[in-house]
């Protein structure tokens, strides 16, 4: 990751290749990785917990730390923070550039 910069609603990502991520706050609070939004997998791939999270347009990120060579958390208007973003979850959400 090259760098990361927050508009009002949205942050892009620049990679190191120049490739960017462009992603809603709202849509990344709503893709949160984290066991309790989306549920852990045992070894037979069977999924348990998880809860839907709405989707609030007003939903801010507050700050963010990057997570050793592989991830950013970042941390939401709504106390939300343990969701770990990969740099490869976050990349799936690319838009050349």
């Amino acid at each position: 990751m090259k760098t990361i910069k927050f508009f009002s609603d949205i942050l892009i990502i620049t990679w190191d290749n120049e490739s960017e991520t462009i992603i809603s706050y709202a849509d990344l609070r709503k893709l949160c990785p984290c066991a309790m939004c989306g549920g852990e997998s045992d070894v037979l791939g069977n999924v348990y917990g998880g809860t839907s999270v709405a989707l609030n347009k007003e939903i801010k990120i507050l700050k963010y730390n990057r997570i050793g060579h592989y991830g950013v958390q970042f941390y939401f208007s709504d106390g939300h923070k343990d969701g770990i973003y990969t740099f490869d979850f976050l990349k799936k959400h690319q838009k050349q550039n």
